[in-house]
């Protein structure tokens, strides 16, 4: 699409001279959506298990603070499906991205060793959320690549949480 700029007091106005030939997709087949979610899943688990490798046993603070900071990259990602799904009024979505932020608000109280038996009830939850949101989204691209994303850091911290937990 070409347009013509005027410059009018240091500012620009843009008009469009041509008309777009087709209209923009904005919505993926459901097939595209779960294989986003799939190749993050995949993702994150080979980084968390490469990581587990390459890194070993760590002291408790380490894991503490890393694993505070994807949980918080995490939280912004469902954050901004939160308030996107609100703006749509997509009550399921909402519900699910509502789920899914409880399940990584409660995952460092999982990592407890008292409660080492529960250790997978918050990722395991975490990520049946973010498959609900994936199967049932019908807004903008930008929230399933947030999924997609999210997955992968969900999973990555899974797979190195999980490693430790069968090493010890």
């Amino acid at each position: 699409m070409a347009f013509v700029s005027t410059f009018v007091a240091g500012t620009a106005e843009l008009s469009p001279t041509a008309r777009s030939v087709a209209p923009a997709q904005n919505d993926f087949f459901i097939v595209y959506r779960l294989v986003l979610f799939g190749g993050g899943l995949a993702v994150g688990t080979i980084f968390g298990f490469l990581a587990l490798i390459a890194l070993g046993r760590q002291p408790m603070i380490d894991l503490v603070v890393v694993g505070a900071m994807l949980v918080m990259i995490a939280l912004n990602l469902a954050s901004q499906t939160l308030r996107e799904s609100l703006a749509a009024e997509a009550r399921i979505c909402t519900i699910a991205t509502w789920v899914n932020c409880g399940a990584l608000l409660c995952w460092p109280l999982v990592m407890v060793p008292l409660l080492d038996r529960v250790l997978w009830v918050a990722p395991a939850l975490a990520l049946l959320s973010l498959l609900v949101l994936t199967s049932i989204w019908r807004g903008s691209p930008r929230a399933i690549y947030r999924v997609g994303l999210q997955s992968a850091l969900v999973a990555a911290l899974g797979a190195y949480m999980g490693g430790l937990t069968l090493m010890s």
